[in-house]
């Protein structure tokens, strides 16, 4: 379960469909990249950004905690990016129910290696799997800062 303590409290005493339902809504929300998108969807083919919560299911993705997710600050778009890639969305939803942190995956989510991603769900701890998020991010970061290797253990070794 994630650190939100009215989502703890209420996914006690709601039922599960009823969570599936506030679940759907919510990734109904980020589905479409405008509201208008989303009321003619309704009666129109509209390019949706990402599958229905129907779609995600059968890609075995749990919606409940993936919309726990969102609410935990995943940015919408790294949860797009993720479905887009490739991730396996079971796996996805294994890490986030086990405590993945939410905001070191939105930094990494396009540095994963999408192959490895579910081995390392299945191998990794949350501490674990967190910290290597991390670390691959601020890899990432430094490498856009220091582009030549040289320049990066220079910086490292603080002679830069």
């Amino acid at each position: 379960m994630l650190n939100n303590q009215n989502l703890t409290l209420t996914a006690t005493t709601i039922s599960r469909d009823d969570r599936e339902m506030w679940a759907s809504a919510i990734l109904d929300g980020i589905r479409f990249r405008s509201r208008t998108d989303r009321m003619l969807a309704r009666y129109e083919e509209v390019d949706a950004i990402l599958p229905s919560d129907e779609e995600l299911v059968e890609r075995g993705a749990d919606i409940v905690v993936l919309a726990e997710a969102l609410e935990s600050c995943l940015r919408a778009g790294a949860l797009r990016q993720a479905v887009r890639r490739g991730y396996d969305l079971s796996a996805l939803s294994k890490a986030f129910a086990n405590g993945m942190d939410v905001q070191a995956f939105g930094n990494a989510v396009n540095f994963v290696v999408v192959e490895h991603f579910a081995d390392m769900v299945e191998r990794l701890g949350a501490d674990d799997l967190n910290a290597g998020l991390e670390h691959l991010a601020e890899h990432r970061a430094e490498v856009r800062r220091f582009p030549s290797v040289v320049d990066r253990t220079m910086n490292r070794l603080s002679l830069n």
